[in-house]
């Protein structure tokens, strides 16, 4: 559990960004921060290294910034432990013995089996980096050879794959059922109803565009995309206002029913962008806010900020909005919602109660949800 961070702007610290500030209370990141195991120092997290394994990342995996980030995060614990805490990098570091210590240092630490898995899936696209996208084959062709079997030794660890799997097969068991899909509307209603109500009030110029506000719009329309219709988080860090204003000119994006009009928003980038495009779906309604959003915050916002980034939804400082999960808890704590709706629960509550309906229905909703059916019936 995550202390509380000052959300008020009067209060001492408000605005930091998050990270090496953020302090665990409880569970086993409590106990690794106590450890130093996050205290990687900023000379090293800003060698050429890892600039060079970011950019690979994105260039020859086709990763987004989420998940590049979170890669480079992991490798870089991993190898400030594994090098002896050397403000230097060495491949010469990465050995077999090291990563036994490691593997140690998490045992010991009673570090779960899936956070294991997940740092040692890291540092396999690390060995990966150095075998794919340099020239080491060729002109250090024994070096070459080292770091594939120490690759092949990670890839071979089935019973720590067994373990985590097992773990959270029980985990989902012993889980309570997910909302329902009505539950899960009635929070976004509940979001929207504050949200627009601040929008009129800022329209009529009752308040002024500051950091609390925007915020409020900027949980809302996330609530929209990833709990009324189950899209993951990385759906809005990858959202970008030039698309968005193209696609509204797109016959082919407008859908016209009986209900009404909607408009379908592709987005090419997102954790499995490799397999599916993911879409944003908006009814008349939401799409008459975003072109509020657009005209009385984004582009106050701009002005002010001038900012250069792409994403649709900024913060009051002209960033993108990317802490998208803990936004919408923020929005259910401010309206005191008792029990937190996740966006892993809205997506499970979708899969779940649809579970009845025919298996091309079924296929339908794992493909709009990005994943295949074999991904959501693994259990």
């Amino acid at each position: 559990m995550k202390a509380a961070i000052p959300r008020s702007p009067d209060s001492e610290g408000y605005g930091r960004k998050a990270g090496r500030d953020i302090r665990f209370t409880t569970g086993i990141k409590s106990v690794l921060q106590k450890l130093g195991f996050y205290d990687v120092p900023a000379a090293y997290a800003e060698l050429p290294i890892w600039r060079e394994f970011d950019e690979a990342l994105g260039k020859y995996k086709k990763m987004v910034k989420a998940n590049r980030d979170k890669h480079l995060k992991n490798v870089q614990r991993i190898m400030w432990q594994m090098g002896g805490k050397s403000i230097d990098f060495n491949r010469k570091m990465m050995t077999r013995s090291g990563v036994g210590e490691f593997y140690d240092y998490l045992r010991e630490n009673k570090v779960d089996a899936q956070t294991t898995v997940n740092y040692y899936k890291s540092f396999c696209e690390f060995l990966e980096h150095f075998l794919n996208n340099t020239d080491m084959i060729t002109e250090d062709h024994g070096e070459y050879v080292r770091l594939d079997h120490l690759l092949r030794f990670f890839k071979n660890m089935g019973v720590l794959q067994k373990d985590a799997h097992e773990s959270y097969r029980k985990k989902v068991v012993m889980a309570a059922p997910p909302p329902t899909p009505e539950r899960l509307h009635a929070v976004v209603d509940a979001i929207g109803k504050y949200a627009k109500t601040k929008m009129r009030e800022l329209k009529s110029k009752k308040i002024k565009v500051n950091r609390e506000i925007v915020a409020v719009f900027n949980r809302y329309i996330a609530a929209e995309v990833c709990l009324r219709h189950g899209q993951r988080q990385s759906v809005i860090q990858n959202w970008e206002i030039e698309s968005y204003l193209n696609v509204l000119q797109l016959p082919e994006c407008t859908i016209i029913t009986e209900k009404g009009k909607w408009f379908v928003i592709p987005i090419h980038k997102h954790k499995t962008s490799m397999k599916f495009v993911a879409r944003i779906i908006f009814d008349a309604d939401i799409v008459s806010f975003v072109k509020n959003y657009i005209k009385v915050v984004r582009d106050e916002i701009v002005q002010r900020t001038g900012t250069t980034s792409p994403n649709f939804l900024l913060q009051y400082d002209g960033e993108g909005f990317v802490r998208v999960a803990q936004g919408l808890a923020d929005a259910q704590h401010r309206l005191q919602m008792t029990s937190i709706i996740t966006i892993s629960d809205a997506r499970k509550s979708l899969e779940t109660f649809v579970q009845g309906l025919p298996n091309r229905v079924q296929k339908d909703v794992a493909d709009y949800l990005c994943h295949s059916t074999e991904t959501r019936d693994k259990v």
